[in-house]
């Protein structure tokens, strides 16, 4: 991703707990690509002391690694 000339969020990018702020823009040539939008949780997938780590993404949007899941939950859901 290093090579795409643009923000994005990987494993080591961010501290557990972290609350996360973007541009809420993403490039054109980008928009294909998976991101993470405001609300959305990020959890750290592989690497060492990757157990429990988590960020809340506040505002904006921004491309994610292949190590970041994303959990996003709709605003409507009745449970």
């Amino acid at each position: 991703m290093k090579n795409l000339n643009c923000q994005y969020i990987h494993s080591t990018s961010y501290k557990n707990l972290s609350k996360l702020s973007f541009k809420n823009i993403l490039p054109k040539d980008q928009l294909d690509k998976t991101y993470a939008k405001t609300g959305d949780i990020v959890m750290t997938r592989v690497g060492t002391r990757s157990v429990g780590k988590v960020a809340l993404i506040t505002s904006g949007k921004v491309l994610v690694s292949d190590c970041i899941l994303i959990i996003r939950v709709e605003k409507n859901i009745e449970i």
